[in-house]
């Protein structure tokens, strides 16, 4: 859909939303019979801005820089940026933008660009803390959960916890006078 009139282009939308909203037809099959100028997800966008912002929501705001304007400036921050770290997320990129030009660039856009100037994403490398950089920690816990010692050794704790709590210990614990009953009163 191209309407270069905001007065034109709104006064579309808002015709092919009375007629879907008249219609016999489901909003579904309204779609899938009809030739409307935008899609069944646009027409679901167009209500919640329809119902957020009123008509002034409907205007198409690309010709005024937001959004779909990929600039060299931001171009040329996005390389430096990915050319120093690889692993930077599409997001991360996108909000990096945002934050640096307060405009927000699409996914597509982003990862568009790095196509076009070689600098697909390379995954972060992760360091093991315990087991340096090999892993061998991840087999004794693999092993572990799949045998199912792990649920015996919670099952045996929560037994001697039941069995503490049975045989008179905890309520003579429960029962005894505390050093400080006032938490002000430490020194």
């Amino acid at each position: 859909m191209t309407s270069h009139d905001p007065q034109t282009r709104s006064s579309m939308i808002l015709q092919v939303m009375k007629d879907v909203e008249e219609s016999s037809l489901s909003t579904n099959q309204y779609f899938k019979e009809k030739k409307a100028p935008f899609s069944q997800a646009q027409y679901y966008l167009y209500k919640k801005i329809l119902k957020e912002k009123g008509i002034q929501g409907l205007s198409d705001q690309r010709c005024e820089g937001n959004n779909l304007r990929f600039t060299d400036d931001m171009k040329n921050f996005v390389f430096g940026l990915l050319e120093h770290n690889r692993s930077m997320s599409t997001t991360q990129v996108r909000n990096a933008i945002k934050n640096r030009f307060e405009i927000t660039i699409s996914d597509t856009t982003i990862k568009d660009f790095r196509r076009e100037n070689d600098l697909s994403w390379v995954r972060p490398k992760i360091k093991h803390i315990s087991t340096g950089e090999s892993g061998a920690a991840e087999i004794p816990i693999a092993l572990a959960l799949g045998t199912g010692l792990i649920d015996a050794i919670a099952d045996s704790i929560t037994h001697c916890i039941e069995d503490k709590k049975e045989s008179g210990v905890f309520e003579n614990s429960a029962r005894l006078e505390k050093d400080h009953t006032d938490p002000m009163a430490l020194p």
